[in-house]
């Protein structure tokens, strides 16, 4: 099943909506884009005419306020954006700033969306949005083309832009270093009157990219005379041939040093020598000859092995080089606490016997053997020990697997219910369940099961905290949309019915019917509404207890006979046989 998650964060991506089949939740304050945004219609538009530049740029500095994002999106997949009433071919920009200043030059990020109406996706990791720990500004916005002699008024309407995950939400560890203590981050240390450089981590550099001071001017140097090594944490380094030139001063003249791979050093190291960075680790450089610190570069080498690396601390020791320590965090551990998320996958995670608590107590967690301590819903190698599933809580298998053993609690507090699960069970004591066949009119037929069907939703009859539970049994993936059983059509997440020829399961006053659905209605998880082309308002039925006969109506045509086997040409209300079944009239 491709089924999204579709979820707003706090970075003020908005949606406007009802709770829906894919379970839509709303985090940001549709406000936060001012008067552009219309938040009774829920629509942004974008308009302009005679520039290829960008026009109506709603922003956000996310670094302050209620909603501020803080954070890694790997357990994102897509950023998706909808769209109406476009009138030329056109463009969608997304730009993430890491200063709070408008001057395009600090840009850290830019992709372009070709916009059609309705649906436009960006793949989160074909575009290079992974980390928003730095971003200080955001700006949405639409371009022309780049036609600059384009007259045409342009413009398009964004109806809704939100963030999807993935079907299964992968956990994955990641490793942070941190300056040892003792250590000075480079930040930290002043120029002039109180001035500091301020470099922005992690920071992705290139061939040429300057990313701290001024090489060129003493007036940004820095005064690096009480320390002696300089340290670089590389945490990424995609190609070969790639380096750092660190500037220093010895009052005379610039010098460039290179550093080394902290496992490398010698004695006899010569830091003048040209260092090529070709795995991520700690980085060194020697600087107690010197008494001040110019900024440095990245280098690229002229083999033509072109590339990047990311930095993630700069920082300044006394003495000898200081070694950072590393901790290990999750990458996507933030989805447990999402109550709508179904499947985690955390066979990356290398530590075992610990637990993960998920908000949605029906997640499934993908794991290797003796990894998870959790007593329910872990599958490893295809199996799950122990399924175990609350009612009204969203449920999802992306991917199909054996439960050895499997419980559904229904909780039923009104006589009547609706119900579907991912496995066969036995109906037990105390509880009927009904396939509903047909319906004559506004009365329905239905038809009593001693066990219920994987996927296949029934009418239950009873009360109080029911149990269905099986051994051995197979769950398949779960499929798209609703699941059908003759009229009722079950689900697994909260979902917004359809008004069409649908009717609910309500108690209204002291009966309990199903009525014609109207806007708004949703059906929570693992219960189901139900659809025929009635004109009735409502839909009853009839359990008949004392003969044990669960069901009908017929029409007045067809051929009805008394218990005693005469026909009757008339029959009032009472017990008959008909096509050879029980009914009641």
């Amino acid at each position: 099943m491709k089924k999204f998650t579709k979820s707003l964060i706090a970075l003020a991506l908005f949606f406007a909506g009802t709770m829906g089949a894919n379970a839509e939740r709303v985090y940001a304050d549709l406000s936060k884009f001012g008067e552009r945004w219309d938040a009774t219609n829920g629509v942004l538009t974008f308009s302009w005419t005679a520039s290829w530049g960008n026009q109506l740029q709603p922003e956000l500095n996310v670094a302050a306020g209620a909603n501020a994002f803080k954070g890694d999106l790997t357990s994102w997949e897509k950023l998706v954006v909808e769209v109406s009433e476009i009138n030329v071919a056109t463009f969608f920009r997304i730009l993430v700033y890491n200063t709070n200043e408008k001057d395009g030059n600090n840009q850290d990020y830019s992709n372009t969306l070709t916009i059609n109406p309705g649906r436009n996706e960006i793949i989160l990791a074909n575009a290079g949005i992974r980390d928003l720990s730095d971003v200080k500004r955001m700006v949405i916005s639409g371009s022309n083309g780049g036609d600059m002699n384009n007259e045409n008024p342009a413009s398009f309407k964004v109806t809704a832009i939100y963030l999807e995950r993935p079907d299964i939400i992968s956990i994955t560890e990641k490793e942070e270093f941190v300056a040892p203590e003792g250590a000075t981050d480079v930040n930290d240390v002043e120029y002039g009157t109180g001035q500091k450089w301020n470099i922005s981590y992690p920071q992705t550099v290139e061939n040429e990219t300057l990313f701290g001071g001024d090489i060129d001017s003493d007036s940004k140097s820095l005064d690096i005379s009480d320390y002696d090594y300089l340290h670089f944490i590389v945490s990424d380094a995609s190609a070969a041939h790639t380096g750092l030139r660190v500037f220093v001063y010895d009052g005379s003249s610039r010098i460039t040093l290179y550093p080394c791979l902290i496992d490398s050093i010698k004695e006899d190291t010569k830091w003048t020598d040209t260092n090529w960075i070709e795995k991520s680790g700690t980085y060194v450089v020697k600087i107690s000859d010197y008494p001040l610190l110019r900024g440095f570069k990245a280098l690229q080498g002229w083999a033509g092995n072109a590339g990047t690396i990311t930095v993630s601390d700069v920082y300044l020791s006394k003495n000898a080089p200081a070694a950072p320590t590393s901790k290990y965090t999750l990458a996507g551990s933030e989805s447990l606490a999402d109550p709508t998320a179904t499947c985690f996958n955390v066979t990356k995670v290398t530590k075992t016997g610990v637990t993960f608590e998920a908000a949605n107590p029906n997640a499934l967690f993908i794991a290797n053997a003796g990894q998870l301590t959790n007593d329910k819903n872990v599958i490893v190698n295809g199996t799950c020990a122990n399924l175990v599933l609350e009612d009204g809580k969203p449920f999802q298998a992306p991917v199909a697997f054996t439960a050895t053993s499997a419980k559904f609690t229904k909780t039923m507090n009104a006589d009547y219910g609706t119900m579907v699960i991912p496995f066969d069970a036995s109906v037990p004591t105390g509880v009927e369940a009904y396939d509903v066949t047909e319906n004559n009119g506004d009365v329905l037929t239905t038809v009593q099961q001693r066990s219920v069907s994987a996927n296949k939703p029934v009418m239950l009859k009873g009360n109080g905290e029911i149990e269905f539970t099986a051994e051995g049994v197979e769950i398949a993936a779960t499929t798209e949309g609703a699941q059908q059983n003759g009229l009722l059509y079950g689900v697994y997440a909260d979902t917004a019915v359809p008004t069409e020829n649908t009717y609910v399961l309500q108690k209204q006053g002291e009966d309990v019917n199903f009525y014609k659905a109207i806007s708004g209605l949703t059906v929570n998880p693992f219960r189901a509404y139900l659809t025929t082309a009635a004109a009735a308002a409502r839909l009853t039925f009839d359990f008949n207890e004392a003969t044990g006969i669960k069901t009908v109506k017929t029409t007045d045509d067809a051929e009805v006979y008394n218990l005693q086997g005469v026909r009757v040409a008339n029959p009032t209300k009472g017990l008959y046989i008909m096509n050879g079944k029980k009914v009641i009239k």
